[in-house]
This record gives C-alpha cells, structure tokens and sequence, in this order.
C-alpha cells in the first residue's frame, strides 16, 4: 500500500468516526434513533429498479413528518443528492413533509453559501435541529 493510499484511508477513517459522533451527539440530545432499513420507503423507478428514498433521522414536529440528513461538512454535490431523495419522496408520496441537511459546520467561518434546491427545506444547524424536534 502506497503512502498516498494509506493517508487516504486515515482521512476517511476520521471522516467516518466525525460523522458516527454527530449522529450519535444528535441521538443523545434528541432521543432519536437513527432510521433504519424499515423505516425508508422504496420505490420503483424508471428502469424497474427498487430505489430508497434515503434519510437518518425521522420525527413527527407538529404533525408534519420531519426527514433529516446529517453531515459534518456541508457540500454543494452532497445537498444534490439529499434533494433528490426529497423531490422523489414529495412527488410519489402524499404525506406532507419536510426535508432537511443537518450540517456541524453550518455556522462555521469556512461555510459556502448554500443555495435551496428543489426538495430542500432547509440546510440548518445541529442545534437548531434539535431544538426543532424537541418542540
């Protein structure tokens, strides 16, 4: 294994257990348990394929169905992806709902403007998550 190859791995080993803390910090503060399998619906698409709409958390604020995506850093490609499993799930499903990327570094200096795609509520803090699923 290459030098290059080994800090590579490094680097996502960091970047797995950050995101396993921001999961399990926002389980602790919220009494969530994240989403599993049974919990995503599928879908059949275009090619006869099963797709999951994918999603980490889930919780029933105010009577409307919350979707939440947690990440550490926020990034334009992962805000992509994130909305298209809310547009998929609005418009295949009737339940009214909301669909948000839970970012650690929302606040931070180094943030990127972020721009709401279609699908997305929101891209919002992890404080301010769990300030809104407390309620």
């Amino acid at each position: 294994m290459s030098n290059n190859n080994f800090k590579h791995g490094e680097a996502n080993g960091y970047k797995a257990r950050n995101g396993l803390e921001l999961e399990n910090y926002f389980s602790e503060q919220t009494g969530l348990a994240k989403s599993g399998k049974s919990d995503k619906p599928t879908f059949t698409n275009s090619h006869g394929l099963e797709q999951v709409v994918d999603f980490d958390f889930h919780a029933n604020v105010g009577g409307v169905m919350h979707y939440l995506d947690l990440t550490t850093t926020y990034r334009s490609d992962r805000a992509k992806q994130k909305a298209y499993n809310a547009f998929v799930y609005k418009k295949l499903f009737s339940e009214e709902c909301k669909f948000y990327i839970v970012a650690g570094d929302v606040n931070d200096n180094k943030r990127r403007t972020v721009k709401l795609i279609e699908g997305l509520d929101g891209v919002i803090s992890v404080e301010q998550a769990i300030e809104m699923v407390k309620k």
